[in-house]
């Protein structure tokens, strides 16, 4: 392998170490939890911030690690419940998908790019009408407040 081929290497796992500690560290002190109904139900936090710029500096297979990696050692760090391997897939499957993302749109121009949000923004538009519709022709109430009608 040629010297410039290692420095390189060694560059880029050096900078996506230090983004990892620093989502680390915004995993363990500047999350919050929001309680639902009487539990845990939202986590929110900034480490997805750091875990994407691996993935939009060196590709998605450094944004995939730096994610997993993340969720994996943020449990091991800061237990909350049980541990769910799935969840880590799960990051690193997002890691990859930032990376791609970034990767197909870095060279667009702005009016392709214009047009695709476009785009995207209308099928989830129509998507969400769609599951909303179904959700209510079944009868399902969408609000987080039962009433003595709902419950009947």
């Amino acid at each position: 392998m040629k010297k410039e081929n290692v420095r390189k290497r060694t560059i880029r796992i050096t900078l996506t170490a230090v983004f990892l500690g620093m989502a680390l560290v915004a995993k363990s002190f500047l999350s919050f939890t929001i309680p639902v109904f009487g539990g845990s139900g939202l986590r929110v936090g900034f480490a997805g911030i750091f875990t994407a710029f691996p993935a939009f500096l060196f590709g998605p297979l450094y944004g995939g690690i730096t994610s997993g990696l993340s969720d994996f050692i943020g449990y091991l760090i800061k237990p909350e419940g049980a541990y769910i391997p799935l969840l880590s897939v799960s990051a690193f499957c997002g890691g990859v998908i930032k990376g791609l993302i970034w990767r197909l749109f870095k060279d667009k121009s702005v009016k392709s790019f214009k047009i695709i949000l476009a785009v995207m923004f209308l099928v989830i538009t129509v998507l969400s009408g769609a599951v909303w519709g179904s959700l209510k022709a079944d009868g399902i109430n969408t609000s987080l407040i039962a009433t003595e009608n709902s419950v009947l």
